[in-house]
């Protein structure tokens, strides 16, 4: 299990290169596609105040 954790959407664009940065730099990390997995939305939110930004990396 990698210790980075990234939640994203194939729609956005900061979310494609920071995939492709840390592919391209053989970095470890497990991807979660938040269209894909409608639970993490609310989470997403809660780590924004409320907004529904995604490419994030929680602590």
């Amino acid at each position: 299990m990698s210790s980075i954790k990234m939640y994203g959407t194939t729609w956005c664009g900061d979310c494609t290169r920071a995939k492709a940065f840390l592919d391209r730099n053989r970095i470890d990390y497990d991807w979660t596609n938040v269209d894909d997995e409608p639970e993490y939305q609310e989470y997403i939110k809660n780590l924004n105040n409320g907004s529904q930004r995604v490419n994030e990396f929680p602590p």
